[in-house]
């Protein structure tokens, strides 16, 4: 019967161990998110000959910072950037070869929200700002967006965690308006209200 009573006694030492390091667990108000993604997704018009001009899907990277929000538990609030630098689809004459680069960036303010506590936490995540579109093929653009996502947050100790994200930006532009033009020339017809664009990152964030 000793050893049993040996073991029952580790285990409700163990577990009241558990519980005090749980309790006496510091909370952390700032995070650093560095991240690397993959996006797809963002469709145009040729401004000459109406055919379909896709965005290629490509990689991106960016960062998160983060400040939780005090009065809120389980929420933060994060300004995110995100940087993807493509091409158009060269299927199209207009953009094929060399000059049809694209670099689209994401500057958005937002946060997100998880309502379970411990390691693995689901959460939901957004944000509004704006989109900065660059081609070689003619000026620049900055639009409105927003974008709206959720994944899950591992924890590997108290100050790293493993970020798995999946969230969709939507840019807003004027119905059936031209960008990205030179010389008096524009390139593109955008024919809708919103081009939308999405993204899978994973990313380390670190906590203090």
């Amino acid at each position: 019967m000793q050893p049993t009573r040996n073991t029952a006694l580790l285990l409700i030492l163990f577990v009241v161990h558990s519980l005090a390091a749980e309790e006496h667990k510091t909370n952390y108000l700032f995070e650093v998110t560095p991240f690397i993604g993959y996006s797809v997704g963002g469709e145009f018009e040729s401004s000459t000959t109406e055919e379909k001009i896709d965005i290629n899907s490509a990689d991106n990277y960016g960062l998160i910072l983060g400040m939780e929000d005090q009065h809120r538990k389980g929420a933060f609030y994060e300004l995110m950037y995100l940087q993807q630098n493509t091409t158009f689809d060269g299927s199209n004459a207009e953009f094929s070869g060399e000059g049809n680069g694209l670099d689209i960036s994401y500057l958005h303010l937002g946060g997100r929200y998880s309502e379970v506590e411990g390691r693995l936490q689901p959460f939901v995540s957004g944000g509004f700002g704006i989109t900065y579109l660059s081609a070689e093929h003619g000026d620049s653009k900055v639009k409105f967006s927003m974008s709206l996502g959720g994944g899950i947050k591992y924890e590997i100790t108290d100050q790293i965690s493993f970020r798995l994200e999946a969230r969709g930006f939507g840019t807003f532009f004027d119905n059936d308006t031209f960008i990205f033009c030179r010389n008096e020339q524009c390139y593109i017809e955008v024919d809708s209200d919103m081009i939308w664009q999405f993204t899978v990152l994973s990313a380390l964030t670190i906590s203090f």
